[in-house]
């Protein structure tokens, strides 16, 4: 499997406290994308990242950041994964309802 990757991460901030508005624990989001996706070297590909919330919330998607304040913890999302070999300069990520895309 010649060619090249890129490193990234999955970390998440879990929030077991009952939810207001309803009393219950809080629903993770969910994703029904694939896990491996290839993409042909030097080829423009746009990724849609299909995104859905039992509980009804807005979902947001936006890039990771190397010192995020989650709840008064500072949390590095990237864990090397936010280097500029990663992903293009040229990389884009659009938000619409329920999904977001990367191109």
């Amino acid at each position: 499997m010649g060619g090249s990757s890129a490193q990234w991460l999955l970390a998440m901030y879990v929030n077991l406290a009952p939810r207001a508005d309803n009393n219950l624990v809080n629903h993770s989001p969910t994703s029904s994308l694939s896990l491996v996706i290839y993409v042909p070297i030097a080829v423009n590909t746009s990724i849609s990242v299909p995104m859905s919330d039992e509980d009804g919330d807005i979902l947001r998607c936006r890039f990771a950041q190397s010192s995020k304040n989650m709840s008064g913890i500072i949390v590095n999302e990237c864990s090397g994964g936010c280097s500029s070999t990663a992903l293009p300069s040229s990389t884009q990520l659009f938000a619409s309802d329920n999904n977001c895309t990367l191109i």
